[in-house]
């Protein structure tokens, strides 16, 4: 399975999500012997190949967050400052700097989920999965990705300050308020969302499908 959305796509309507709050359970990689140049990061004490940090994770880096664009070897990094068009943008080069902390956590098992929840409500499945439904679509012949990314964005921030609430107790009133107004956001976005499939490649779409099925309820 391989959701639409990445960590990256969190970081746009929430910047400081994985500089202030992270799972233990969920964190890739921490260190403090980082160093930036140009937009390199190296560590010689990790490895991100063996943990499969690469292009759309999120890396904190003495505070801030950065997107990781490519993993250049199993110690070297791409990263750019959060770029404002997008995956095509021009690289955002951040401070150089050395010796510095770093961690990298990802929202992957939130975004998973919530894909999971639009897999079944629309019908899609992932390229070469068998088995499947002849009603069944595979993903990459959805032309318009980018609504589904909101969708799964709108329900990952959900889920993730839902259980960052329940962790640290239910008096933790802003966690909470976080949550409700990312599940009424989410809610919106998949309510209006239409996931439309390309079943010939002709890049128009011949099939049109809801996710009016892809709920959250409150507890």
């Amino acid at each position: 399975m391989m959701a639409f959305a990445t960590d990256r796509d969190l970081l746009v309507p929430e910047p400081n999500l994985f500089r202030d709050m992270s799972f233990a359970s969920q964190i890739l990689a921490i260190g403090s012997d980082g160093t930036i140049g140009g937009t390199t990061f190296t560590s010689f004490t990790s490895n991100f190949t063996n943990v499969g940090i690469d292009a759309g994770h999120v890396i904190v880096v003495g505070g801030v967050a950065l997107e990781v664009v490519s993993r250049l070897s199993a110690t070297q990094l791409v990263v750019s400052r959060l770029r404002p068009d997008g995956n095509n943008g021009s690289l955002l080069p951040p401070t150089s700097g050395n010796n510095l902390t770093f961690q990298v956590c990802s929202y992957a098992p939130q975004i998973e989920s919530v894909h999971a929840l639009i897999q079944n409500a629309c019908e899609l499945h992932a390229v070469g999965s068998s088995g499947v439904s002849s009603s069944s679509y595979p993903e990459d012949q959805v032309v318009n990705p980018d609504e589904i990314v909101r969708v799964e964005v709108m329900g990952a921030l959900y889920l993730a300050f839902a259980a960052a609430g329940s962790l640290t107790g239910a008096s933790n009133a802003e966690l909470a308020q976080r949550a409700e107004l990312y599940r009424q956001r989410y809610d919106a976005a998949r309510s209006a969302a239409r996931v439309l499939i390309d079943t010939n490649g002709d890049g128009e779409a011949e099939i049109v499908r809801t996710m009016n099925t892809v709920k959250f309820f409150r507890n």
